[in-house]
């Protein structure tokens, strides 16, 4: 709830997507029980470095990996891919996808899941802290509707910050 209000006051380091990813992905296999859950990370050669909050950027990506988990109980998986996006009318940002192997989003709660207090009996506040986490961080949280076949994605967008690390990779549409 304090995610939701905006009154917590991040503190800004130096970290690693991957990291933040591994840990999130830890906690929310933890939080679920699951023991036959598995991660895929798909990222450049060099780590990505972004400038956040670490606890608050676990907690984003923890509730984005527990939905995704909880998309296929009986087989989770969640593939996450990271890269950075570079334009010439635009900052270059890291682009964080998490893809589960379940259905996907049916329309109505795609277009409403990252809503503050939208819930159904298998979604509730997760999407809604995570995006207004991701807010905080000058990024934005997006819900990708899947073609027909594909499973659910949700496309989280943060700004990169310079870091010698950081490679200059593209994530296609």
């Amino acid at each position: 709830m304090r995610n939701l209000a905006q009154d917590v006051e991040p503190a800004f380091e130096s970290l690693s997507v991957q990291a933040l990813v591994e840990e999130a992905y830890n906690s929310a296999v933890l939080n679920q029980g699951i023991r036959s859950a598995r991660l895929h990370f798909d990222a450049a050669r060099n780590p990505t470095l972004i400038d956040g909050d670490v606890a608050g950027l676990t907690l984003a990506f923890s509730e984005i990996i527990l939905n995704a988990l909880q998309a296929n109980p009986a087989n989770p998986e969640v593939n996450v891919r990271c890269a950075v996006s570079e334009s010439t009318n635009s900052p270059a940002e890291v682009l964080i996808d998490f893809r589960d192997n379940g259905g996907g989003f049916v329309t109505g709660m795609a277009e409403n899941a990252a809503r503050p207090f939208f819930s159904t009996p298998n979604m509730g506040l997760g999407l809604s802290v995570a995006k207004n986490v991701v807010s905080g961080h000058h990024g934005s949280l997006e819900i990708r509707m899947p073609a027909k076949g594909e499973s659910g994605c949700v496309r989280i967008h943060l700004p990169l910050t310079p870091h010698p690390t950081n490679a200059q990779t593209s994530l296609s549409e």
